[in-house]
């Protein structure tokens, strides 16, 4: 678990498993404006998108990288670990919830319980999502 110091308690924000990180293809229209997004999987191979209303959350974007003289968009994406995500405009999520995607890489809570995350968090805007 991470540890933010003396009298600050504990938190699953920023706990990392580098070892999941993966480049992947980024659908058009992904920008620098969503990272730290909530990604889902596109219909095209291997190409991950901001998460949509209702998508499977399959991690979070943390770089994105414009190859255009090569014809692609790519980014880096975590699949396991403790990050914040943005939660829609007047969604309400509680700690111990999944997330599902709820539209431009935003949260929300998620009808069935989804095995691949949990809330630790729950903050002004955002969630702290772990990712399992």
């Amino acid at each position: 678990m991470a540890y933010n110091g003396i009298g600050m308690g504990v938190t699953l924000l920023g706990l990392d498993h580098p070892e999941f990180g993966y480049t992947v293809y980024l659908a058009s229209g992904t920008g620098k404006a969503h990272v730290g997004c909530a990604l889902s999987a596109d219909t095209t191979a291997n190409t991950m998108k901001p998460a949509a209303d209702g998508d499977i959350v399959r991690g979070v974007l943390f770089t994105v990288e414009d190859r255009s003289q090569e014809g692609i968009l790519v980014g880096a994406m975590q699949t396991k670990g403790g990050y914040k995500l943005p939660v829609k405009s007047g969604a309400t999520i509680n700690v111990g919830q999944s997330v599902v995607g709820a539209g431009d890489g935003t949260v929300k809570a998620a009808t069935t319980a989804q095995p691949n995350n949990f809330v630790a968090e729950v903050l002004t805007g955002y969630v702290v999502v772990v990712f399992q």
